[in-house]
């Protein structure tokens, strides 16, 4: 088995059973090669109309990545909601079912953050058993959260990952 070291910023937390919840934003198609371009476009698209969304449950900011293929994936990024109603123009829902998570911990820039996936898809997962859910994943801001700006010191900022895997797995 082809063995990938855990880059030191990021870490193993805990399994996590979730409930069903709604998310509401914008969301966009990308081919993985298209995301240092679209990615940030459809974060751009949230916070110009995020005070919009209405019924928001706390100020925690999700990026949501499904339709996932080979090629790329759908990303959404958005707030969670108790009722989705009146999106602002261009934002969309996504029902994010109840299931299983491995939750891991990304620590400074996003620049390392495709080294965090690669080393929980092709070291974590097959060392601890697990199996992927073909369900969403993505990744939780919260306030520890510090977005990468000019002259701003990202390498404390924290957030987590929630990888779905297959019920009864861990």
């Amino acid at each position: 088995m082809f063995k990938i070291e855990k880059p030191a910023n990021c870490d193993f937390v805990r399994y996590e059973h979730k409930g069903a919840f709604t998310v509401v934003g914008p969301q966009d198609q990308m081919l993985f090669p298209e995301i240092p371009v679209k990615l940030p476009i459809v974060v751009k698209k949230f916070l110009e109309k995020n005070t919009e969304i209405k019924n928001t449950k706390d100020s925690v900011g999700y990026g949501v990545s499904y339709d996932t293929s080979k090629e790329g994936f759908t990303y959404l990024f958005g707030k969670e909601v108790s009722k989705a109603e009146d999106l602002p123009e261009g934002f969309v829902t996504k029902e994010i079912p109840e299931n299983d998570y491995a939750v891991i911990s990304h620590k400074g820039s996003k620049e390392k953050l495709k080294d965090t996936y690669t080393w929980f898809y092709c070291s974590w997962m097959p060392e601890n058993g697990q199996e992927h859910s073909a369900q969403p994943s993505f990744e939780v801001y919260d306030e520890r959260y510090i977005p990468a700006r000019p002259g701003v010191d990202t390498s404390q900022s924290y957030f987590e990952i929630y990888l779905p895997i297959k019920k009864n797995s861990q």
